[in-house]
């Protein structure tokens, strides 16, 4: 295992310079790690052919499989990313991420060593989607044969280890394998998370601010405070429950930066230094 190296799995889907600048970001403070990304089907061929995006370096690979990105449900992504990734590079940790996500902040690798997954599992009853996810066949069955309550967690900057993201991985693609559910919702912010509250046996949260978790947008003052290892948000309640969780034990990255090259805050963080 290389403890130095993270594999970090992006979706994207447009704004081939957003692509890039993005990928630049999550290097220029994750030195010597690896981005994989997986172009959606729906991404503009011309876009595609003009940006030099389909091309693969040391440290970024291109998935080969392009799904279908248009409805809920990223999970199949993730894990395609994944297994490529598996017989091209060697790496610590995978750590998934939205288009929309920046690093403002070093020292990732780091803090992820010794734990086997960067996950917030909590109790998901009051969940925006968890009417929906419940009706899922597949995932119903595999509560049943784990004996795991149905658990969710905010996705964006979950990490797992390489050992722990194979086993789930086996798990869904050839122990129990995948079904997608007939009633999209997004299976990436579920089906992880429950079979990491079963395996992971040392955990820490989430490293991605978000402003859905967050209820407030990321700006340059509060990434200010993440820099200097000084952000420490209140405990709090998710998912309407009644148990409270400190949202973040450290914050790396930021959501949401607009898809938009020039974007004010995009800049921002553009500017900064590792």
């Amino acid at each position: 295992m290389d403890s130095g190296r993270l594999l970090f799995s992006i979706p994207v889907h447009e704004q081939p310079s957003v692509v890039r600048d993005q990928v630049e970001n999550f290097l220029k403070f994750n030195s010597g790690s690896i981005v994989v990304l997986h172009v959606s089907r729906s991404f503009s061929k011309l876009a595609l052919a003009t940006s030099g995006l389909m091309r693969e370096s040391e440290h970024v690979l291109i998935n080969p499989v392009r799904l279908d990105t248009s409805a809920q449900g990223l999970l199949p992504v993730h894990l395609s990313s994944f297994s490529y990734a598996l017989t091209k590079s060697a790496f610590s940790h995978f750590v998934i991420h939205s288009s929309n996500d920046m690093y403002v902040r070093s020292g990732l690798s780091d803090h992820l060593n010794g734990f086997d997954a960067a996950v917030r599992s909590m109790p998901a009853a009051g969940w925006t989607h968890a009417d929906t996810a419940l009706k899922h066949k597949w995932l119903q069955d595999a509560m049943g044969a784990l004996g795991t309550t149905f658990c969710a967690s905010t996705p964006e900057g979950t990490a797992y280890s390489k050992g722990l993201m194979t086993q789930m991985a086996d798990y869904l693609q050839q122990v129990n394998p995948y079904e997608k559910a007939t009633l999209p919702y997004p299976d990436e912010e579920s089906i992880l998370p429950m079979l990491a509250s079963a395996w992971a046996k040392n955990r820490t949260t989430p490293i991605t601010y978000s402003e859905v978790t967050m209820d407030a947008k990321p700006t340059p003052e509060l990434i200010e405070q993440i820099r200097v290892g000084c952000y420490r948000p209140a405990p709090r309640t998710f998912y309407r429950g009644t148990e409270e969780q400190v949202p973040y034990d450290e914050v790396f990255a930021v959501k949401r930066v607009a898809r938009a090259y020039d974007d004010p805050l995009r800049v921002y963080i553009r500017g900064l230094t590792p």
